[in-house]
């Protein structure tokens, strides 16, 4: 049964979160809400993700529940990126609160203290020294941009990491006006003469209920 359930997680990440992501201080499961589905299944099926959502979607819950996923089931190296300090610690915590509701099982190797420690660095500040550290030869194979229209020097930040690296980029904000997130959403609007779209970020559209 173990087993049956953990090559469940592997394969689909909507089982992970259903049965596995428990609510904070709460014996409750969370069921994935539309916003966070269609968040997995873009996360999942495209290299390069651009996200525009509303507030309060459960998107940043959506991220960390991805990072836990890929680094638990799928191996991968992870980082969030957040514009600041005070996000980058909410986030932490957020991602301690899933880790710690896990069935020991789901653990690479049962290593609770050496993932707890893995955890603090998953989520780095976009003004951080750490950050700036990613372009200087570390594997990394997934970084999901946060608020990212909060982030300074965001198209700069994202194609050099694209140049470093084949990683799995995804940037996701609310709307900013005149922000370099809103100029990266605007040119994947855009499609080239193949019918993709300008920069190669698919675009995903959570703003709208009805779209």
């Amino acid at each position: 049964m173990v087993e049956q359930n953990k090559d469940l997680c592997k394969r689909d990440i909507a089982f992970f979160f259903t049965h596995y992501i428990k609510r904070s201080s709460s014996a409750l499961n969370m069921e994935p809400n539309r916003s966070q589905r269609l968040c997995f299944e873009a996360f999942c099926d495209h290299r390069k993700n651009i996200v525009r959502k509303d507030r309060q979607a459960g998107v940043s819950t959506a991220i960390a529940a991805q990072a836990l996923w890929s680094m638990l089931l799928r191996g991968e190296h992870v980082h969030i990126i957040e514009p600041n300090f005070s996000m980058c610690m909410n986030l932490t915590r957020m991602l301690e609160d899933m880790f710690e509701n896990l069935p020991v099982w789901m653990l690479p190797h049962g290593n609770t203290a050496l993932l707890r420690r893995e955890l603090q660095h998953v989520v780095l500040s976009a003004t951080s020294t750490e950050f700036s550290n990613l372009f200087m030869g570390s594997v990394v194979d997934r970084v999901m941009f946060d608020e990212a229209a909060w982030i300074t020097g965001l198209r700069r930040l994202v194609t050099n990491i694209g140049c470093s690296s084949l990683a799995h980029v995804s940037v996701v904000s609310t709307s900013s006006f005149e922000s370099e997130f809103d100029d990266m959403w605007a040119a994947s609007q855009t499609r080239d003469e193949l019918g993709r779209p300008v920069g190669g970020f698919v675009p995903l559209d959570l703003s709208n209920p009805a779209g």
